[in-house]
């Protein structure tokens, strides 16, 4: 009877055990998930802020909304276990959150950059000058082009920053270089128009750098 009790409560117990050890492989399981869910996110949006930015429209914000959203959701997983890691892992973990805080910051800056590039290309090229080449930049809308860039840029020179003038720079030789490639099909008209404007801008870079140059920095 004795011997039977005894071996009634080893077999209790072991069940006990085998059912705590299949529980706590689980949870270790479940923690391990959670930990490389999180590692393989961070390092997405990771590859994602260093990609090139091709949208300048709100699809980047709505986009960075639903990312902050299922970060936090992988870090509340990964938090729910985390006595269950090791020193070494719950170092890591820190260093995802902050890993994702950085890419997150860069891609907004990218856009930030972006759009505020794409605003002043269109304020100065026009909504026609869609493409990088300015290839829909033809004969009969180039003057027009031409007096809205110039016109546009002695109204605002005031506040562009550096990086702006730069940008300018890089559009003003763009549009001459369009002009080059339509020069045949300009009316006289044209060309005396554009030769003024064109004018009118070199005269306004000389006295913004002129400008610049007293104040510490010269506009590229």
């Amino acid at each position: 009877m004795l011997r039977t009790f005894y071996f009634a409560s080893l077999l209790v117990f072991s069940l006990l055990l085998s059912c705590a050890e299949s529980k706590d492989n689980k949870l270790k399981a479940e923690g391990e998930k959670a930990y490389e869910d999180l590692k393989e996110f961070v390092t997405k949006v990771e590859n994602m802020a260093a990609a090139d930015l091709e949208d300048t429209t709100l699809i980047w914000e709505n986009m960075a909304g639903e990312l902050k959203e299922k970060y936090y959701h992988l870090e509340e997983e990964v938090d729910g276990y985390i006595e269950i890691y090791t020193p070494q892992q719950r170092e890591t973990i820190q260093d995802f959150k902050e890993r994702f805080r950085i890419a997150l910051n860069n891609k907004q800056k990218n856009f930030d950059d972006a759009r505020a590039r794409y605003r002043l290309r269109q304020d100065l090229l026009g909504t026609e000058a869609v493409s990088e080449d300015l290839s829909l930049i033809n004969a009969e809308n180039i003057t027009a082009t031409f007096q809205k860039f110039v016109n546009t840029v002695i109204k605002n020179k005031d506040v562009y920053t550096p990086r702006d003038w730069e940008m300018i720079e890089g559009w003003w030789t763009a549009l001459n270089d369009r002009k080059v490639k339509l020069q045949e099909q300009l009316r006289p008209a044209d060309e005396e128009a554009i030769a003024k404007k064109q004018a009118e801008y070199l005269e306004l870079r000389n006295t913004v750098s002129a400008s610049a140059a007293e104040a510490g920095h010269t506009p590229s």
